[in-house]
């Protein structure tokens, strides 16, 4: 969770309580608005009007592209290298956490985020896993609201990864047959 501590009446200072999840999400929306809303490009392109502006966003766009996939990937790299199966990565001591009921909670949000910047090879991988290692019928307390928008949404996303073929279900690594949701 992302939370803002005031110190002093005019400034305010992030707060990353949650782990990597709240660092990544705060730096790739700095890196979006920087990137989206830099003045040196947008004065570029609206100062040459008989340029079209296309090609100039198509480029930004690229480059945009690439800032995100490598945050993305250094973040999930990160949690896989130092937290998985824990739920969530501390980021100041680098160890994993469990948080909401051991159920490799970022793995799961994150799988179809591995779906959509091309990872598919480990998307299948770690769908697999998440198939054949958490289960539900525990008698435990977890957060509702976490469960439903970071579980039950992650686990909705991966399955329309495949349903959707955006991964293309392999059947020598995971032949998929709705499993996620069962």
């Amino acid at each position: 969770m992302f939370t803002w501590t005031l110190l002093r009446e005019d400034r305010l200072q992030p707060n990353f309580n949650r782990g990597v999840a709240g660092c990544v999400f705060f730096i790739t929306g700095l890196v979006l608005m920087l990137l989206l809303f830099n003045p040196v490009k947008v004065a570029d392109a609206l100062a040459n009007p008989g340029e079209p502006i296309k090609p100039q966003m198509a480029q930004l766009k690229r480059e945009m592209t690439v800032v995100v996939k490598d945050m993305i990937n250094h973040a999930f790299d990160g949690y896989m290298k130092h937290a998985f199966p824990k739920d969530e990565l501390s980021p100041i001591s680098c160890k994993g956490v469990d948080t909401l009921g051991s159920y490799a909670l970022t793995l799961i949000d994150s799988l179809d985020v591995l779906a959509m910047v091309g990872r598919h090879a480990e998307f299948r991988e770690l769908s697999k896993w998440v198939q054949e290692n958490i289960h539900f019928d525990r008698d435990i307390n977890v957060s509702v609201f976490e469960t439903n928008i970071r579980i039950v949404g992650g686990l909705l996303a991966a399955h329309f990864m495949y349903e959707e073929n955006v991964v293309a279900i392999d059947p020598d690594v995971d032949d998929y047959d709705g499993a996620l949701l069962q």
